[in-house]
């Protein structure tokens, strides 16, 4: 291959990575705007439904919240946020891999990626409410995909918190991380008690959309520019 040639086709790759990098960090802010706008109009578009269906709005319910809006009014809309989310976070996490060789960020990365693929599963919609029969495969998938997605992150933001201080990129990271930990940790907890659960959601959910988004506007860099 001729030197010329070589070189066009290695700025070629090099344009069509660095597009496909800001495609990623594009969908990681798009996917919490996308699930909180979703929700949000769900549950004050089925309250009637939620009031029904003996939903609490801090206590522990048969089928929790967020699941329950999917077996509701139009719950197919949440099922295809879940898995349009859960596809642009993993596209996220795919170009946060690209943008650092350092071990902690791929760790971070493929966090994000599990996260993204639990997400998209999530979206498979749990039993209604007083079923009586045998749980679904479409149940069983979302109640064992569920708590990976809190897992992940949560793992995720802690090992953000120990990267390198003197480059600004963690400086930011482990500052956003650390922010969100303060929110999503005791909201985990609270989602074990038996009078707080859904209370705890609100703070684990919030902090983990949180950490998504800052992770692909303020994070670390995937755009191909180089940071101290």
């Amino acid at each position: 291959m001729r030197p010329f040639t070589r070189f066009q086709t290695s700025a070629h790759a090099a344009i069509a990575t660095g597009r496909a990098k800001r495609l990623g960090t594009l969908g990681g802010a798009i996917a919490p705007p996308m699930i909180v706008a979703t929700t949000a109009g769900l549950t004050v578009a089925s309250r009637d439904f939620l009031s029904a269906a003996g939903w609490s709005a801090v206590g522990r319910s048969e089928v929790e919240w967020p699941s329950l809006l999917m077996v509701g009014p139009r719950g197919e809309l949440l099922s295809a946020a879940f898995a349009v989310s859960g596809v642009l976070v993993v596209g996220s996490g795919m170009a946060l891999w690209q943008s650092d060789h350092q071990p902690r960020v791929r760790i971070i990365a493929a966090l994000v990626v599990v996260a993204g693929a639990a997400l998209s599963l999530v979206a498979f919609p749990p039993d209604a409410p007083g079923t009586s029969d045998a749980p679904s495969w479409q149940d069983r998938i979302h109640n064992v995909a569920y708590p990976v997605i809190p897992v992940a992150g949560l793992i995720g933001m802690a090992v953000a918190l120990g990267g390198d201080r003197t480059r600004r990129r963690w400086r930011r990271m482990a500052g956003l991380s650390a922010a969100t930990l303060v929110v999503a940790l005791p909201g985990f907890a609270l989602t074990f008690t038996d009078d707080l659960p859904q209370l705890g959601r609100y703070f684990l959910f919030g902090g983990l959309l949180a950490w998504v988004e800052g992770l692909a506007l303020t994070g670390l860099p995937v755009g191909g520019a180089r940071e101290d």
